[in-house]
């Protein structure tokens, strides 16, 4: 049987990595366990089972008393800013079942005074979706959105038929 304090490395006892570790005692319950040591200490004073019951018990803290909280800001996969917004927040209604909306909708809601309906697209003017500022946003509905789209489609497809055009006269002289 070992004794409490006993100190061995990591590959005398089954483990990986260079650190020692300490045979110890749970606080609480008493169970004896390997803990790794840090700095001469051991890591936990508790076992994982007493840590567990412990943290059940305390608060988990979320949003601004998290401590990774970052303002309520961040960027999507897509590019897009998304804002944490209040629940009593004017504009509440356009928030996702996170809490968040895109930044460049709630810039376009406070510029109207209003909540933007589902039904209403924000579009970026230059393409830049980190760039939210209301001269670099229009306002359209689903299908204006869409047709706007296709008609720079349309008119690209036009500008190539003409260029091909002037090439071939070009080539041909």
């Amino acid at each position: 049987m070992l004794e409490i304090g006993t100190i061995k490395r990591a590959r005398d006892i089954g483990r990986l990595g260079p650190k020692p570790w300490m045979w110890t005692a749970c606080e609480t319950c008493h169970t004896p366990r390997w803990v790794l040591l840090r700095n001469g200490k051991p890591e936990n004073k508790l076992c994982a089972n007493c840590r567990n019951k412990t943290n059940k018990l305390l608060p988990h803290p979320s949003g601004k008393l998290h401590p990774r909280w970052k303002g309520g800001r961040s960027i999507t996969k897509a590019g897009y800013v998304q804002i944490t917004l209040p629940a009593d927040s004017p504009f509440a209604s356009m928030r996702d079942k996170d809490g968040c909306v895109y930044e460049h909708r709630l810039v376009m809601a406070k510029h109207l005074g209003r909540a933007l309906t589902r039904e209403e697209v924000v579009h970026h003017v230059n393409g830049n979706k980190g760039f939210n500022r209301i001269r670099n946003l229009e306002l359209f509905t689903k299908s204006g959105h869409s047709k706007h789209h296709f008609a720079s489609v349309t008119q690209l497809q036009k500008e190539v038929r003409r260029l091909r055009s002037l090439l071939r006269k070009a080539s041909g002289s």
